[in-house]
């Protein structure tokens, strides 16, 4: 008895390390497809026929002369037409918060949503049809980068959750090359996203390389 006792409590400490250890299986190419095309239907504000309050954080980082922008959008209290707060710092200098009308018609805080949900992260689709230009960073790239084999996408749900985590990587050019992680909820709703520049740098006279992430925009939403 006190070695089933045993067994059982090494095999609940087991499960209990593997769960807390936020463990993700991939998602078949069914699921994937299924997913991006509810992705592609969702918008920031609305839940279904409702207005859906939120909190909005998004942060540029120009890589030319380092500018740091960040956008609060608190949609907290969505009435009306959709009214809410919005402010904007640039190099921690905060400019005077502004009160915004019709949230379907703010270009800036859709654009921002709307540049992660239409990537074309379904490989298995519309990727195959020749839009891998509208990934960003290749919008400009040459046509030897413009293809399946240059690009990378996982797609993983963590067990026990409704979290999506797509991860697409993918080559601009020979010393540089581009990450986007892009984070679900259970409504396929953008919760968070991430876009990361990698580059190659030569680090000495030798003509040894390192290579360096920089964080060129982040994106961060709570729904309510």
């Amino acid at each position: 008895m006190k070695n089933i006792f045993k067994i059982l409590s090494v095999a609940l400490v087991a499960l209990a390390t593997f769960v807390s250890a936020g463990c993700s299986c991939a998602l078949n190419d069914r699921k994937i497809v299924e997913t991006v095309r509810a992705l592609e239907t969702t918008t920031i504000y609305q839940k279904g026929t409702d207005l859906q309050n939120f909190t909005m954080t998004v942060t540029t980082r120009s890589l030319s002369d380092s500018t740091v922008t960040v956008y609060n959008y608190d949609a907290s209290n969505l009435v009306g037409t959709g009214a809410y707060m919005f402010t904007k710092t640039v190099n921690d200098v905060e400019e005077p918060a502004l009160t915004k009308y019709s949230i379907a018609d703010d270009d800036v805080l859709n654009e921002f949503y709307d540049e992660f949900k239409t990537q074309p992260i379904n490989a298995y689709g519309d990727m195959t049809n020749g839009k891998y230009s509208n990934l960003i960073g290749l919008h400009n790239a040459a046509d030897s980068f413009l293809n399946k084999e240059n690009i990378s996408i996982e797609a993983s749900k963590k067990l026990f959750k409704d979290e999506i985590t797509f991860v697409i990587e993918y080559r601009a050019a020979l010393v540089e090359r581009y990450r986007q992680t892009i984070v679900l909820n259970g409504d396929n709703k953008i919760t968070s996203a991430k876009l990361e520049m990698i580059g190659t740098y030569v680090i000495d006279t030798r003509g040894n390389t390192e290579e360096r992430v920089s964080t060129l925009c982040t994106l961060t939403i709570t729904y309510k």
